[in-house]
This record gives C-alpha cells, structure tokens and sequence, in this order.
C-alpha cells in the first residue's frame, strides 16, 4: 500500500512546526517542573537544594524561594553548569524555553 507524497509531506510539515510551536508558547513554570525541580524542589531528596543549603545556607537553599536570581545567571549556570550542576546543551533547553525559565525564577517563581 504506497501512501500519498502529499499525506507524508504534510505530516513530516507537522512534525517539523511542532517544536517550534512548543518553544514560541514556553511556560517558565512547566519548563522548572520539567527541567529543575527534580534537583532544586524544597525537601530533603533534591541534591540541587541540599547543596545551595550547604553552600549558602537553608534560607537561599530552594529556588523558588529566592528573589536575587536575575535571568542572567540563571541564563549562565544552566548553559555553563556550576560546581555539581551538569549544564544544559541546547538541544535539551532551546534559547526562548531558557529565557521563559530564567524570567520565571528571576520573578520568584512567579510569585511577585
């Protein structure tokens, strides 16, 4: 059974617009959720956060309790990693969802 060209170049059209679609609608939230929260949630578990609370104490230790994120080190450490933070290659956060992320912890977490 041959499929149509057109039904295949229509769907491979699809598949091709889907990340990018994704990207362009980026939710800062949904991106820590996915991304960050694994390592920097409150609670013990989290290595993220045990190590900020080792290193900066228990009060700067979670994330989206901070308020002196500015996007631009977030935008740094997540690209670049720092001490035992892998960094993040763009192929695993595209430049508009890290943009979304690091707005989003550099409003605490959307709180403000």
């Amino acid at each position: 059974m041959a499929i149509p060209l057109a039904i295949i170049l229509m769907l491979s059209t699809l598949l091709v617009a889907m990340p990018a679609a994704a990207s362009d609608s980026a939710d800062g939230e949904i991106l820590y959720v996915r991304h960050c929260a694994h390592c920097h949630d409150a609670g013990e578990g989290h290595p993220g956060t045990m190590r900020l609370a080792k290193r900066l104490g228990a009060a700067r230790a979670v994330l989206l309790e901070r308020d002196d994120l500015p996007a631009a080190y977030v935008t740094q450490v997540v690209r670049h990693g720092l001490q035992m933070m892998p960094p993040f290659r763009i192929s695993e956060i595209d430049d508009a969802e890290l943009a979304a992320l690091a707005a989003f912890l550099a409003t605490g977490g959307g709180t403000d």
